[in-house]
């Protein structure tokens, strides 16, 4: 059973009319009226606050036709792409959606799909000679690149290096259930991207240089504070890269300045940045690797409070089926597991004990996003703060 419903994964790091396109193809393509998507919390894939918090950025998708916004997991969404599309898709399948939408360079579902399967078949392999090929000097675009040809690619799996691509490709590693739509995207020519957008506010918008600094004055402070061996046991990437930051604090002194200083062959500027901020956060691997499906409803509409309706009858179903399976096996299938969808923190909290440690991140994090931006911490809080229905 699914819910007749296009999920999409999503920042709206802002909304902007790619995205309003986006949408309006994907509805034109599949004949399906209702639209969820599963959107970032108050800090970004890139290792950077959100330009706007989730709340605001939720309210402009359900005013431009989004039916309604579920926030990832904060580890999900300022993890690396691998983790960040897992744990979306996971909870887009979990919610039973029927179909899965995105934008791609390419625009042709075929080559996707296969560069997809050869990840799938060919990860571990390619993850070693990725590896040895940084140590001898190549950087990690062509290390990847060069070590792709060597276990076999397919032919087109050097030309998908959009972005989009990318996480496209992702996407389809977790997809079991949905039915992947592609939209090809149609250039700068014709909708601004959100990095563009993004660039023209940091010159046009103070409050964002300001969250910036403060941003590194937070990161600098956790890093001084901390022994050698806190870092060490840390370090999400097991190379010391947090000790080399705590290290580049006697010249560094901004965001981007200590991002360079630990910038290598192996690392993007990107990968640092979401190093830095996982540990500014208190992300380690081990919160990362066990996190569990759920999403905070942040807004819905009419439309959207049907999804979840819908969802919610689809939940009963399923523990009724898995009810009638411990009467016949001594273990109850896990397949279908259900997410739990959060309206109210604070119930969320007494209900779900296994979910506290992520949602006291969730709380820390929102708090932290709320002092660098100069937003009201209490009408703010995860505690306060409930779902916008339209």
């Amino acid at each position: 059973m699914s819910v007749e419903a296009i999920g999409i994964v999503t920042e709206f790091n802002p909304f902007h009319s790619g995205h309003s396109y986006l949408i309006e193809k994907l509805r034109e393509t599949t004949g399906i009226e209702k639209v969820v998507c599963v959107m970032s919390g108050n800090f970004v894939q890139r290792g950077m606050p959100a330009v706007f918090n989730k709340w605001q950025r939720s309210k402009a998708a359900i005013s431009s036709g989004v039916n309604l916004v579920i926030q990832m997991p904060t580890p999900t969404s300022v993890g690396s792409a691998q983790y960040f599309c897992k744990g979306a898709v996971s909870l887009l399948e979990a919610m039973g959606a029927r179909h899965i939408g995105f934008g791609s360079e390419t625009g042709r579902l075929l080559p996707l799909r296969e560069a997809a399967e050869f990840l799938n078949e060919n990860q571990l392999l390619l993850e070693q000679e990725i590896k040895a090929l940084v140590r001898e000097g190549l950087s990690y675009p062509a290390a990847r690149q060069k070590a792709a040809q060597q276990l076999g690619a397919p032919a087109d799996f050097g030309l998908l290096s959009g972005s989009n691509d990318l996480l496209a490709v992702e996407y389809l590693r977790h997809v079991k259930n949905m039915e992947p739509v592609v939209i090809k995207r149609t250039g700068l020519g014709h909708h601004q991207s959100a990095t563009e957008i993004r660039k023209q506010m940091m010159k046009d918008d103070a409050r964002l240089a300001l969250m910036e600094e403060r941003l590194f004055v937070a990161l600098a402070t956790k890093l001084i504070t901390a022994s050698k061996e806190e870092l060490s046991a840390f370090d999400n990437s097991k190379d010391g890269l947090l000790i080399k930051a705590q290290k580049s604090l006697v010249q560094a002194k901004t965001w981007d300045q200590l991002v360079l200083a630990c910038k290598s062959k192996r690392y993007t500027y990107s990968r640092i940045s979401r190093q830095l901020l996982q540990f500014l956060l208190g992300i380690d691997q081990e919160t990362m690797d066990n996190q569990p499906i759920y999403g905070r409803v942040l807004g819905a509409d009419s439309l959207g409070r049907e999804i979840l309706k819908d969802i919610k009858k689809q939940e009963k179903d399923k523990a009724k089926e898995r009810q009638k399976e411990a009467l016949t096996n001594e273990m109850a299938s896990e397949s279908g597991e259900m997410p739990i969808l959060i309206t109210n923190m604070s119930k969320a909290l007494k209900e779900h004990a296994p979910l506290r440690k992520y949602l006291d991140l969730e709380i820390r994090s929102s708090q932290l996003y709320a002092l660098l931006g100069d937003e009201d911490p209490y009408d703010n809080h995860e505690l306060v703060r409930q779902a916008e229905m339209m």
